[in-house]
């Protein structure tokens, strides 16, 4: 029955296409019992030493496909009439039935393989047939083993491009806000290229939220660069924010609305700090802003700040 290696022990199944199977005008043409013979005959094609070939004396066949040997030769029969596989008599009296589908199948697989850890080899850099034939030829290399090894180069020299390749350096790592950090002209500069109209503002903003959310990076430049992209793109028409920038660390976020429903279109307003925060009701009767009527008591008279506004509860 032939010696050596199966090519495809590692691999316990086969690709079967139906269509092509249920197609086969020639093996359609055969009886049924000679077709279900046939598929075993497939399966054991498979694993032969050189898949898509089997190679036997008549008694031998016979053992392995578990058939009389009328049954046998019919199948022998049916094939060289039919010619849905080749049938061929050796000299020594042993037959050899061959799928044609079968080899041409192995063969393409065996070269994708052979393609594939070739491909491998020069994106590495190493020698290629057309260098040293004699060397690169003599065995075939296990494109599993050729995988594991270009996976585990890839991984080496990714480490190596981020920890020391020239211009790259270490990965940096996050910080908190420096005491150092300052708006500086290219800040301020790069603030009104986008049309922000109070830098400082934006700059103590930034810092503030930073402080109070211990927010950290590796580039609080960018970082501050992002934030009045941000902010730019969120704001109505590009305008600045009706309020400016707090100076209190502990008020950057705002008080909670209160979850009472009333009257739609309410309006009033509620103590924040310093400032006097608009609120109305929606058309449901729940409490939105109302940034329209937000104003900093800093900058009104004690009157105002007095009229219609309790801390932290809607007025009345």
């Amino acid at each position: 029955m032939g010696s050596g290696e199966n090519v495809n022990s590692g691999f316990p199944w086969f690709k079967f296409f139906p269509a092509d199977y249920l197609n086969d005008s020639q093996l359609a043409m055969a009886s049924l019992a000679v077709q279900g013979l046939w598929m075993r005959v497939i399966c054991h094609l498979y694993h032969t030493n050189e898949p898509g070939k089997l190679l036997g004396s008549t008694e031998q066949l016979v053992r392995l496909l578990g058939c009389t040997g009328d049954e046998l030769g019919k199948l022998l029969q049916e094939a060289r009439l039919l010619k849905f596989a080749e049938v061929r008599e050796c000299a020594d009296g042993r037959v050899e039935i061959i799928s044609r589908r079968m080899v041409r199948d192995q063969k393409a697989r065996g070269d994708e393989r052979r393609a594939a850890a070739e491909r491998q080899r020069r994106r590495r850099g190493a020698v290629t047939p057309d260098v040293t034939g004699a060397v690169t030829l003599e065995s075939d290399p296990d494109p599993d083993l050729e995988l594991e090894r270009d996976s585990r180069s890839n991984r080496e020299s990714v480490q190596h491009r981020t920890s020391h390749s020239p211009g790259l350096g270490p990965r940096s790592r996050k910080k908190p806000l420096p005491k150092e950090f300052k708006l500086d002209e290219e800040m301020r500069a790069f603030a009104l290229s986008i049309g922000r109209e109070d830098p400082t503002g934006d700059f103590e903003l930034f810092c503030n939220n930073a402080l109070a959310h211990g927010y950290e990076y590796a580039n609080w430049r960018a970082a501050f660069y992002k934030f009045l992209r941000t902010q730019f793109q969120f704001e109505p028409n590009g305008q600045p924010s009706p309020l400016p920038p707090l100076r209190v660390v502990a008020q950057t976020a705002k008080p909670k609305l209160p979850q009472d429903l009333g009257r739609p279109g309410f309006k009033s307003t509620m103590v924040w700090g310093t400032r006097i925060l608009g609120i109305v009701r929606d058309e449901v009767g729940a409490w939105r802003w109302d940034p329209d009527r937000d104003y900093d008591t800093s900058v009104k008279s004690a009157a105002v700040h007095d009229k219609g506004a309790t801390a932290c509860q809607p007025g009345r």
